[in-house]
């Protein structure tokens, strides 16, 4: 087939296939089902067909297309509306996610599955300003797109020799691709939870790729401009590829209908198993059943508990933890809080409150990494005043291992990270001193104010100038001025910020004049020099 034809053909089959999904759009007799499971295979091929005609012919794809079919505007409908829909079909899963991860006690879970959530956001937000211009790097971002299309289904189509492919394993494989593409997307991994939501494992509910196709074919069904470039031709062509597949799709909807009806049967029969479990229970234990429940709720969901042992697992889990309720700790001076916590736990399991219990357990684990860190952050003291000790020593070598170690427990001390690098500084070593000077900026902008950040942005100024790096001095001694400059103008009786603000001045002049630029100089110095006469005269 030729690259033109291959444009005409995948434009066609990308709206057959959007509205056979939403319905009968030729009036031929075919089931719903089959319908809809056609417009899966059209919509797959047009993408397929579309991403290599994009290759061949690049920004040359529009005008192909769309010189033939006037009555369609510039916009590439067809592709937008397949690029739209997988977008929509992807903040569905997203908002899937917020919601199940919100019961995650987890807290490093949660902070990560909280940044990878604002990154797909991020990505959804840009990729939605795309309105269809294809030139540049818009016209990739759509291919990128076309090619994470399904093709679950274009093997059924493709293959008309009478095997049945295997329609999951194409499914599976395109959805893995989709999650590649967004990985790369928004450049970081995808949590575990977020995949099974993509795929719907993880609540039994639609996953990508049924959103996808309902939401193209919601899009596509209606739009005047695409009936109009529908002929007799086209539409017969559909007919009769509806007519040589039909009979296979029906085999493998049959198929379907048939492992729906198994998988309902199994499931009904493990609901009145765990019935007939917790009543059976229920009595021997004269435990409410609504207690029993959700122990038995976590054995089910792990796979090396056979179904036949259930029962006695179930029994001998409910006498332990009745058993440990009944036995209180004592309470030691030297933890009493960890103490408290586990008698409390206790307590809420003789009602078997297994939830209760492990909030509270984990409530307590929280607190003591906070004690810890608390504990860390004292013995960082002793180790900065060590260091303080040794400094007027001269003893260089020994404050760098204190302020090292001191460090090391509490890293959130922009002024210690300066301080081990104007050690490194007295002995010579540059490029450790600028790497410090550089982690002590990271360290103030994270936890410390602008002035701090400010004096960062100082030193990091004064290593490069010593390295002969005029131009990087300059860009950081800039950006510690314009700090200085806004605490100045926030506060014009800030005697501090006001000498900072000249400080900034007079070094930015020193580099301009070891650069050769004496008219900058001479204004920075006088800039320097009015805001010490103001400070004077006070």
């Amino acid at each position: 087939m030729s690259i033109i034809g291959k444009c005409i053909g995948a434009t066609v089959m990308a709206i057959a296939g959007a509205s056979m999904a939403a319905g009968d759009p030729t009036g031929a007799t075919a089931s719903p089902q089959a319908l809809a499971l056609l417009g899966g295979l059209a919509t797959a091929v047009s993408g397929n067909l579309a991403h290599e005609a994009y290759n061949k012919l690049g920004d040359k794809f529009g005008p192909l297309i769309f010189a033939r079919y006037p009555e369609i505007d510039r916009n590439h409908h067809i592709i937008i509306a397949l690029r739209l829909s997988h977008l929509d079909a992807v903040e569905a899963i997203l908002r899937r996610f917020n919601e199940s991860r919100s019961s995650d006690h987890d807290r490093e879970r949660q902070e990560e599955a909280e940044r990878v959530s604002e990154l797909i956001k991020t990505y959804l937000r840009e990729a939605k300003r795309f309105q269809g211009d294809t030139k540049g790097g818009r016209a990739l971002e759509e291919r990128e797109v076309l090619a994470a299309l399904p093709k679950a289904f274009e093997t059924a189509l493709a293959d008309r020799s009478g095997a049945t492919p295997d329609v999951q394993a194409a499914r599976h494989e395109t959805e893995a691709q989709v999650l590649a593409e967004l990985n790369r997307q928004i450049g970081s991994d995808l949590p575990p939870l977020f995949i099974r939501v993509f795929s719907g494992s993880e609540s039994g509910q639609d996953g990508w790729y049924d959103l996808f196709v309902r939401a193209a074919a919601s899009r596509l069904k209606d739009d005047e401009a695409f009936k109009s470039i529908w002929s007799a031709e086209q539409l017969s062509r559909i007919v009769h590829m509806l007519s040589l597949t039909a009979g296979k799709i029906d085999r493998v909807l049959d198929g379907q209908v048939i492992a729906a009806q198994d998988a309902e049967r199994r499931h009904d029969e493990q609901i009145a198993l765990q019935r007939r479990i917790l009543e059976t229970l229920s009595t021997e234990k004269g435990v409410p059943a609504s207690e029993l429940s959700p122990i038995l709720e976590r054995l089910l969901g792990h796979v090396d508990v056979p179904i036949a042992d259930v029962p006695t697992v179930l029994a001998n889990a409910v006498d332990g933890l009745l058993a440990k309720s009944k036995t209180l700790v004592a309470i030691h001076n030297d933890y009493p809080e960890i103490d408290r916590a586990i008698n409390e736990a206790r307590n809420k399991l003789k009602t078997l409150d297994i939830e209760g219990a492990l909030t509270t357990i984990r409530s307590a684990q929280e607190r003591q990494k906070e004690l810890q860190k608390e504990q860390l952050r004292a013995e960082a003291r002793l180790h900065f005043e060590e260091a303080d000790i040794l400094r007027p020593l001269y003893d260089h070598q020994g404050v760098i291992d204190a302020l090292r170690r001191g460090i090391e427990l509490d890293p959130e001390k922009y002024w210690q990270w300066c301080a081990l690098g104007d050690e490194y500084v007295a002995i010579g070593e540059r490029r450790e001193a600028l790497n410090t000077f550089n982690t002590a900026l990271q360290v103030a902008q994270k936890f410390s104010g602008e002035r701090e950040i400010s004096v960062c942005y100082d030193r990091i100024g004064d290593m490069r100038q010593a390295g002969g790096d005029t131009a990087g001095a300059l860009e950081a001694h800039q950006a510690g001025l314009e700090i200085a400059r806004t605490l100045a103008e926030r506060d014009p009786s800030n005697v501090d910020w006001q000498r900072d603000l000249s400080i900034s001045h007079n070094k930015i002049g020193d580099i301009r004049k070891a650069g050769g630029d004496t008219a900058g100089a001479l204004e920075a110095y006088q800039a320097s020099l009015d805001i010490r006469k103001t400070l004077a005269e006070r």
